[in-house]
């Protein structure tokens, strides 16, 4: 039972990284949205995950003197 229950754990936890991956993925790209607000809801999602990939995107549209994030 022990086993099946580390499977499972094991399981659940890549379903999660995955989803949250796709997620950042997707959040990324909304990043460049014409609407300010999708662009903004993107920016502050992203700061709340904290993954390196979010703070590289957000890093970079620091960096961006034609972003207005």
């Amino acid at each position: 039972e022990l086993f099946d229950e580390r499977h499972a754990i094991a399981g659940l936890e890549f379903v999660g990284t995955a989803i949250i991956a796709i997620a950042v993925t997707d959040m990324i790209a909304q990043l460049d949205d014409p609407d300010a607000d999708v662009r903004e809801e993107a920016a502050m999602a992203l700061g709340r995950i904290g993954s390196p990939q979010a703070t590289e995107a957000l890093l970079a549209k620091l960096d961006d003197p034609e972003s207005d994030i």
